[in-house]
């Protein structure tokens, strides 16, 4: 079967049609649906394309990720004064940080990327960063540690150190971006732009100091979310129905703490929920 969207005009209502055809071209059926122009524009003004009027209505997905089980060590990577390399500026005002399982507050995990495995049909727009959103190596260590990039978006790569830095990608689907940041450069001519959409987040790392880790998750969507310092998430304008979700972070073995999550979501409502990560989980 070969099937062809139809659409018809009539004052104030759009009728959608699905013409069927036989592949020897035979006889067509075209069925239609009314939709009234209220409903259009009212899902126009919450996606910004009418390429989405096919949806039926949209919701959001918020939660928290709680950490359960016996927690590794969170002790710092190096103490004030003992890193082994440019000490004069790596933990040269305090401990270096462990970021690999953060739980500041509680039992909520920070840090862990929440996404939708396949994209719905239609244009729903890219994902929404900040003005002053830019990645820097600041003390020996990336800010953020973890962040979502849309794709075709500049990252302004700054280094804050008093001393050389570079950011080494090691993405699947991109072209690897290595390159050398001179102390104090704070300026958008170095940005890093990732063209395609990564399965997973993209390992970040420092050549000079093996320590430094971050990860970059590219996206050509808005339904991904970053867990916040109380294991927070929330995504907005999801299109109803049953979506699957990755839930990944980088202490867990093999990334995942869930994978092909199956959450449904229902139009004008919120779904909650709280994700566990388990222990057993963990690498």
């Amino acid at each position: 079967m070969n099937y062809r969207l139809i659409t018809h005009a009539i004052p104030g209502a759009i009728l959608l049609g699905i013409g069927i055809y036989g592949c020897g071209g035979g006889a067509s059926i075209e069925p239609t649906v009314t939709i009234k122009l209220a409903e259009v524009e009212e899902i126009v003004a919450k996606t910004g394309t009418a390429d989405a009027v096919a949806a039926k209505g949209f919701g959001t997905f918020s939660g928290r990720v709680v950490f359960s089980g016996t927690k590794p060590s969170s002790a710092a990577l190096f103490a004030k004064g003992s890193a082994p390399k440019d000490g004069t500026v790596c933990a040269a005002d305090g401990d270096l940080p462990n970021e690999s399982l953060l739980t500041p507050n509680g039992d909520g995990v920070q840090n862990v990327f929440i996404y939708i495995r396949r994209v719905p049909d239609g244009n729903f727009g890219s994902f929404k960063v900040p003005a002053d959103f830019v990645f820097d190596q600041e003390k020996c260590v990336f800010k953020p540690h973890a962040l979502i990039v849309p794709c075709d978006f500049q990252l302004p790569i700054w280094n804050s150190d008093r001393i050389p830095h570079n950011t080494n990608t090691k993405p699947v689907k991109n072209n690897p971006f290595n390159r050398l940041l001179p102390p104090d450069t704070k300026s958008s001519s170095t940005t890093l732009v990732y063209t395609k959409v990564e399965s997973e987040p993209v390992s970040v790392g420092c050549d000079y100091h093996a320590w430094m880790q971050a990860y970059h998750l590219p996206v050509d969507h808005p339904f991904a979310a970053l867990t916040d310092e109380n294991g927070a998430f929330k995504i907005e304008g999801l299109p109803s129905g049953t979506h699957q979700f990755q839930v990944w972070h980088e202490s867990a073995d093999g990334g995942y703490i869930e994978r092909g999550m199956k959450v449904a979501i229902r139009a004008d409502e919120s779904t909650e929920m709280t994700i566990t990560y388990d222990s057993s989980k963990l690498k």
